[in-house]
């Protein structure tokens, strides 16, 4: 009778053992399906952060792409308006005005097609072309000075118009610099039958 009790002691304690193991086991198992759901919420979370970023950012693209054009053309044509500005000492007085007319009616149609550099040279170019040709048209004694430093401001303006839309060179664009071929390169002829 001492070996029974014995031997149910030791199987009340491998069963009290393995239960221990298995209860340990389900707790850790829980607490693994709850992070896993805490990480899955914070996955998620970010995914979905990331597609409002990702969705906006291409909103923003896909308008200066579709302004691109515009912006382009509106950067010529501040350039062109500037050049011919700044060309006009000899206009007469009526045909001058008219083309200062049609600088700022140009100007109030597009200026929100400029980037902030190219409205602020435009602007300026115009009003340093008005005021040189002001003070070259005046009685002598002229201020050569002041002239020459107007004409100066102009031909700034008319380069910061130029240096706010400056694109790439092909080669930049193209990032040729990157690629290398070998002078060595030869081509033979059954490689060309086979293309």
């Amino acid at each position: 009778m001492l070996i029974a009790i014995f031997i149910s002691q030791i199987v009340v304690f491998a069963f009290l053992y393995y239960m221990k193991s298995y209860l340990n086991k389900k707790a850790e198992n829980a607490a693994t399906k709850e992070d896993l759901t805490n990480l899955t919420e914070i996955v998620e979370e970010v995914r979905n952060k990331y597609a409002v970023i990702l969705e906006r950012t291409k909103s923003r693209y896909q308008l200066r792409v579709a302004a691109l054009d515009k912006r382009m053309d509106a950067h010529q044509k501040a350039y062109t308006t500037l050049r011919r500005l700044a060309h006009s000492r000899a206009l007469k007085e009526e045909d001058f005005i008219e083309l200062v007319i049609e600088a700022q009616k140009w100007w109030e149609e597009n200026c929100l097609y400029l980037d902030e550099r190219a409205r602020k040279a435009f602007i300026g170019g115009v009003n340093n072309v008005s005021l040189h040709r002001d003070l070259y048209q005046a009685p002598s004694p002229r201020d050569v000075k002041q002239l020459e430093k107007l004409w100066d401001d102009i031909a700034k303006s008319i380069d910061d118009v130029v240096k706010s839309v400056e694109l790439p060179t092909i080669k930049e664009d193209l990032n040729l610099d990157d690629m290398s071929f070998s002078r060595d390169a030869t081509v033979d002829s059954e490689d060309l039958r086979d293309h």
